[in-house]
């Protein structure tokens, strides 16, 4: 096998997750309903990747009929991410701005049968490059101006003052982030002169962002992220213990472990205490009394604001029930 061969399986692998993950997705909701319509586009753009990978040397012909429906399908993908971004953070010109994404739609596929955006393509090391027509500038403007709006959207719905729509807004962001940077990088680079792919790193950046949107609507982005909290206090506190002249017993370790992982598992269900019980895989009960251990409830700990921000939350997601 050819060397783009066994690198297009990068592309196949992708396209199964992706797969898999979708037949997980079980939640009906709008959002869903615009995540499942992304990967699907996806999905396509992978098999699609791996179609031309694989048979990059037969037909001169067949590959330049796939990099011109690789493109379409890339175009489609944009479309679908700001249609998603714009479902996430519940924007009141949505059906209007639905409608106008199909304008660009048209006319990259008005551009794609008349040969205007790409004219052929070329072998760029162990990845391909179409080379650029007269309408490249063109359709590399669009796909990054998608890329900067999704980002300005997302960046301000997560300081929304609705805290449904700022976590998911952050949620979203930190999804798609790898996405975004790799197309911003990618059309830069080109437009500038340098030859650049994102052949191998947005099947691996694409399936990064399905996996954290399912994990956000399965409920699990919160167990996700108190894994690596956990994770991360561990390190810090073995690098203070090594380089501190101060010596800390086993049980001392033991309940600043305890205090900080149970104060983060708090913070992140909202000071909820039945949540953090199902985050830390114990019982209510358990949760009540090292809260009374730890004097989480003093004021100077749990302060009212914080109640109040709690019951403002639960008020918040009891009216958005359709997210």
């Amino acid at each position: 096998m050819d060397p783009l061969q066994y690198l297009s399986l990068i592309a196949l692998f992708a396209a199964l997750l992706k797969i898999l993950i979708l037949v997980q997705s079980m939640a009906h909701s709008p959002i869903n309903a615009a995540v499942i319509l992304v990967t699907r586009t996806l999905i396509l753009q992978n098999i699609l990747e791996f179609i031309l990978l694989f048979t990059f040397g037969y037909s001169q012909q067949f590959v330049i009929l796939l990099i011109g429906t690789f493109l379409f399908v890339s175009t489609l993908v944009a479309a679908t991410m700001l249609n998603l971004v714009l479902t996430v953070t519940q924007s009141k010109y949505i059906r209007i701005s639905q409608l106008i994404l199909v304008v660009p739609i048209i006319i990259v596929c008005i551009l794609l049968i008349q040969g205007s955006i790409y004219t052929g393509y070329e072998l760029n090391g162990l990845s391909f490059i179409s080379r650029p027509g007269p309408a490249y500038p063109l359709y590399q403007g669009l796909i990054l101006s998608v890329a900067i709006i999704a980002t300005f959207i997302l960046c301000k719905g997560s300081i929304s003052s609705n805290s449904v729509i700022a976590i998911r807004s952050r949620r979203t962001l930190l999804a798609a982030s790898p996405i975004i940077a790799t197309s911003i990088t990618v059309i830069v680079l080109r437009l500038i002169g340098i030859n650049a792919s994102a052949t191998f790193v947005m099947p691996i950046s694409s399936t990064f962002f399905v996996w954290v949107l399912l994990q956000d609507e399965r409920g699990d982005f919160v167990v996700f992220k108190m894994k690596w909290i956990r994770v991360w206090f561990y390190f810090r506190q073995a690098l203070k213990n090594a380089f501190s002249s101060d010596s800390v017993s086993l049980k001392e370790f033991k309940e600043d472990t305890e205090k900080t992982i149970l104060l983060e598992a708090l913070k992140l269900s909202n000071y909820n205490m039945s949540a953090a019980a199902r985050i830390l895989g114990t019982s209510h009960s358990s949760i009540s009394r090292k809260v009374k251990k730890y004097n989480f409830e003093d004021p100077s700990n749990m302060t009212l604001s914080k109640v109040i921000e709690q019951s403002q939350y639960n008020s918040k997601i009891a009216e958005s029930t359709d997210i």
